[in-house]
């Protein structure tokens, strides 16, 4: 809800000096009560001063007065830009320097006038850079530490303070990083559980859980989302509102945390105007003349929790009281009233914060290009370019409707899966797969109806893998689903092809030889090769082949080495083509030679789709002559009935979307399938199809090595 009319302020009385210093401070930024709040604090951001004021605040609920009854000027030559402030105590100050660094003064007691400081300590740290806000907190030992934004770091630092003399600060760290761009405020619950950041550049406030695992890596639980450019932001004392400022509007939002706490997504429960819109306009002009749309609004805020009096701040209006408790007994009455919630599961609340922040992203990354305005940095532009790739992506809007929309709250976890029948529908050991022999082919006319896969055993697969191959066992009862484990694998090639087994031998992990045995298999036997993490959405036979060797595009350009994965391919019995994937692969471990390099070069390119990349560019480039030239030693060690039996069959490759929806490369698609299998979540099958609806499989990449 929002008032579109400006809230009513609390006067207050001040002698003339005092009112003729609340008019001259210019651009201002944070503001801050005392804690025992008989001084405000104000930091002058172009004057480089900060402006202490003595107050004093009385009355009751219905009736409050203010007093602003002295003022000191505080100047310091470690004053560049002062932008952030916090008391350490009524007579200890951390003052935070855009252009410069943190330092500790210690204010003149009950004085009038001007004054020149010299600081008690100077907090140098090589994490500091552009420090903006700064938040003085306990920590679990009673001490002192100074939370600080590093506006273009993208970053809080941490850093105790000690007590006592100098108030050295020893060491620091990186705090919180994960999802910040420009960090313009921060503030912490009164119970220290939760902490909130503005996020200047993704215009939203961060909420992060403040428990012994945070650290620089760990994402927000909560995101505080329609406010154009946050500033400044407050706690409630009893913790269940936020307040935050909007810099890029006349308004100041409120914000209720959930059933229980601030996860997930929220949205304004009040939205209040503190500024008539033409002081707004008027503050959204820079000293130069030109329109700023990141300026105008308020900017500093905070509460004195004696009387629920909140004070605000901004270069238009220096210094404006009003009576919190009043607007909060409206924000209760409108909270008591139907509406959306951040609700549901953990992870799901997690998968929606995931989301909107990469939105926020990808909207910030598509206005900088339009506008022409250059990135900061190679790397940015690199992620934003690969972003916005992503979300140019057909599916990126279904992904988008389904991280927020009721869909999302009906996914179940991986524990409440019913087992389904792995081999057969009589078999009834959820666990245990029998080996099973496909039948040799009559002919090498059509594509064998014989669903291959392989895993590490066949007594211990992981539920979801389980689950996985039940779609092809539902989807498509007739065919035969073939499942071998290592020893299986081992024992084909020892059988078949005990020529390779110098090369075999020398692949140095599962995941080489699971790869190794594809184009064997699908050269003796045909069929579908499909991955253990791969659900069969529809069946195999409602897109009928029309080529002799089938494989699937996994991002729409060819000249990407991986576009063609091994993950999932189809092929008629004795092709050619698979004989040169083997003939390619054997090239490349004799040139690699010691088992080390091979470990190096690594399953992609050795035996995987940068393999599979190479032999279809080569197949598609050559005669049949020189393809049949190139796997001579192979084909004259095959036995005579099968080598008087191979065809240079056509190759057709399916259209990215058909096997390979989900494309590892797109970083939609990877943090989509990365929350999914985090949080032990699966897509219903009605979910994928909704999601896909070209696709007839999905892979989700599980990288299983």
């Amino acid at each position: 809800m929002q008032l579109d009319h400006v809230v009513r302020r609390l006067d207050y009385s001040a002698p003339q000096h005092v009112r003729n210093a609340v008019a001259s401070l210019g651009r201002t930024e944070d503001v801050r009560f005392s804690p025992s709040n008989r001084r405000l604090a104000v930091a002058g951001y172009w004057k480089n001063t900060i402006t202490v004021f003595e107050v004093s605040i009385e009355g009751s609920k219905n009736s409050k007065s203010i007093a602003l009854t002295d003022v000191a000027e505080i100047s310091s030559t470690s004053f560049k830009r002062p932008h952030g402030l916090d008391f350490i105590d009524d007579e200890k100050i951390l003052v935070t320097n855009r252009d410069g660094e943190p330092c500790i003064f210690e204010l003149p007691f009950n004085t009038t006038g001007s004054f020149e400081l010299e600081p008690l300590a100077i907090i140098r740290s090589n994490d500091i850079f552009a420090p903006g806000s700064v938040a003085v907190i306990k920590n679990e030992r009673g001490l002192d530490e100074a939370l600080i934004c590093n506006n273009y770091a993208n970053s809080v630092t941490k850093h105790p303070l000690g007590s006592g003399a100098g108030y050295k600060s020893n060491n620091s760290e990186v705090f919180l990083k994960k999802w910040l761009d420009v960090p313009d405020s921060i503030c912490v619950s009164k119970g220290g559980e939760w902490i909130a950041v503005s996020s200047h550049n993704t215009h939203a406030v961060l909420v992060y859980e403040n428990n012994p695992s945070l650290n620089e890596f760990s994402p927000p639980a909560g995101v505080l989302r329609r406010v154009s450019y946050p500033h400044g932001l407050r706690f409630t004392s009893d913790g269940r509102f936020i307040l935050v400022a909007d810099a890029g509007s006349p308004h100041v939002n409120i914000y209720e945390k959930g059933n229980s706490d601030w996860r997930g997504l929220h949205d304004p429960l009040l939205s209040f105007k503190v500024l008539k819109d033409e002081d707004f306009s008027r503050g959204q002009i820079d000293p130069d003349g030109r329109y700023n749309p990141e300026e105008g609004g308020p900017k500093g805020i905070d509460v004195s929790e004696a009387l629920n009096v909140f004070v605000c701040t901004c270069e238009s209006e220096p210094l404006a009281f009003f009576d919190l408790g009043a607007i909060l007994e409206g924000a209760r009455a409108r909270s008591s009233l139907p509406r959306n919630r951040a609700h549901g599961p953990r992870n799901l609340k997690a998968l929606g914060v995931s989301y909107d922040l990469n939105l926020r992203r990808m909207k910030d990354g598509l206005r900088q290009m339009k506008s022409g305005v250059l990135l900061r940095s190679r790397k940015s532009t690199d992620r934003t370019t690969r972003l916005l790739r992503g979300m140019a992506h057909p599916s990126f809007s279904r992904i988008a409707r389904y991280y927020l929309s009721s869909l999302a709250r009906h996914t179940i976890g991986l524990d409440s899966i019913v087992d389904r029948p792995l081999s057969s529908p009589g078999e009834q050991s959820p666990l245990s797969v029998p080996k099973e022999m496909p039948p040799e082919p009559i002919n090498g006319e059509e594509i064998s109806r014989v669903v291959f896969q392989t895993w590490k055993s066949r007594v211990d697969i992981p539920r979801n893998y389980r689950y996985w191959r039940g779609t092809f066992l539902e989807n498509n009862p007739e065919f035969q689903h073939v499942l071998w484990d290592d020893a299986d694998n081992d024992e084909f090639i020892a059988d078949k092809f005990s020529w390779f087994l110098p090369i075999y031998k020398k692949l140095p992990a599962g995941i080489f030889r699971s790869d190794a045995v594809r184009p064997f298999f699908l050269f003796l036997y045909g069929g579908v090769y499909a991955d253990m993490d791969t659900e069969c959405l529809r069946p195999l036979l409602s897109r009928p082949f029309s080529g002799d060797v089938i494989l699937g595009q996994m991002r729409p350009n060819l000249s990407f080495v991986d576009s063609i994965p091994n993950a999932i391919m189809a092929s008629k019995p004795f092709q050619l083509f698979w004989l040169l994937v083997v003939a390619i692969m054997i090239e490349k471990v004799e040139r690699l030679g010691s088992v080390e390099e091979i470990r190096k070069a690594g399953p992609e390119f050795t035996t995987g789709p940068y393999l599979l990349h190479e032999a279809f560019n080569y197949y598609r480039s050559a005669s049949e002559e020189e393809v049949r030239v190139r796997t001579g030693n192979i084909i004259a060690n095959l036995p005579e009935h099968v080598s008087v039996r191979i065809k240079a069959g056509r190759i057709e490759l399916l259209p990215a979307g058909i096997w390979y929806p989900l494309d590892h490369q797109n970083p939609i698609h990877w943090r989509f399938r990365k929350f999914l299998l985090r949080d032990g979540m699966r897509l219903t099958p009605a979910e994928a199809r909704l999601l896909f609806p070209k696709a007839n499989l999905l892979t989700y990449w599980t990288h299983s090595w």
